[in-house]
């Protein structure tokens, strides 16, 4: 009884991993998964916002405070102006931006997020 007590009460985190395209470029994400053995494209077109991966667990929401993907991580590559250009390194955990959406009682558990955000200065840059 007392096992079960403290196992219903371990805090749930949900995490999610963001593309925020405010360019005015359509980009595709590359997604190479390790721990499903396949690959997807994801088009993000411009202006558009998605959820390119999440995750859940147990713990709290400062554990993904660097922005690293879990264990048997997923590399990423992203293209624009169709496919003729790589976006520099989306792997580089400093170009993500760490969002606590929701905090669980005590500081355990909640929602939150890693957001990247291209825009034209960054795609600009790159032609």
């Amino acid at each position: 009884m007392i096992m079960l007590l403290f196992t219903a009460c371990d805090p749930g985190v949900s995490y999610s991993r963001i593309v925020q395209n405010d360019s005015d470029f359509d980009v595709k994400v590359f997604i190479a998964g390790t721990i499903y053995s396949r690959t997807d494209t994801i088009l993000i077109e411009k202006n558009i916002t998605k959820t390119i991966f999440t995750d859940h667990g147990l713990g709290t929401v400062y554990d993904f405070t660097n922005c690293d993907f879990p264990k048997d991580s997923i590399p990423m590559l992203i293209y624009f102006n169709d496919s003729t250009k790589l976006i520099p390194d989306i792997n580089k955990l400093s170009d993500w931006n760490f969002r606590i959406i929701k905090k669980g009682t005590f500081d355990d558990g909640g929602v939150c997020e890693c957001r990247i955000l291209l825009t034209n200065t960054l795609l600009n840059e790159l032609q």
